[in-house]
């Protein structure tokens, strides 16, 4: 009897560690991906200017490192530059300044692009966020990294 009731309070004990244990942490990413961006950008304030074009769709092309728990070091194979993408709420995520500059009344000005992707679907969203005529505006398309290698 006494064995019965030990297996029984063990059994009930780890099904509520399973129960309460947090989620899964996000996969690694590693290898080659196509970071594929689907077309249009318009700034969500102005409703108007556009970049770069807003009926193509984009390919850029990166190489993803592991660099430690939670952290991603992003390697642009077309645009030259890496940053490190950070597991942070849940979303894979980074910021890096925009080259190019946004356009804010015709007048070229700083920006930042900030990703975000989801840690499973590796969807998500691809900012370009600078400040015009005092207010946030940015320009938002979605993305999906695409691993080719």
């Amino acid at each position: 009897m006494t064995v019965v009731r030990v297996v029984s309070t063990l059994a009930a004990l780890s099904g509520a560690a399973v129960m309460f244990a947090g989620p899964a942490s996000a996969d690694e990413l590693s290898g080659m991906y196509d970071q594929y961006v689907q077309g249009s950008r318009q700034f969500t304030v102005l409703g108007a200017e556009q970049w770069p074009d807003p009926d193509a769709d984009t390919h850029w092309y990166w190489t993803l490192t592991p660099c430690g728990d939670g952290c991603t070091a992003v390697t642009s194979q077309t645009g030259g530059w890496t940053h490190e993408m950070r597991l942070i709420d849940g979303r894979w995520q980074f910021n890096r300044p925009n080259p190019s500059g946004a356009t804010c009344d015709g007048v070229r000005q700083p920006s930042t692009f900030e990703y975000s992707f989801d840690p499973v679907t590796l969807t998500g969203t691809l900012r370009d966020a600078s400040i015009c005529r005092g207010l946030r505006a940015y320009s938002e398309a979605p993305v999906t990294l695409i691993k080719t290698g």
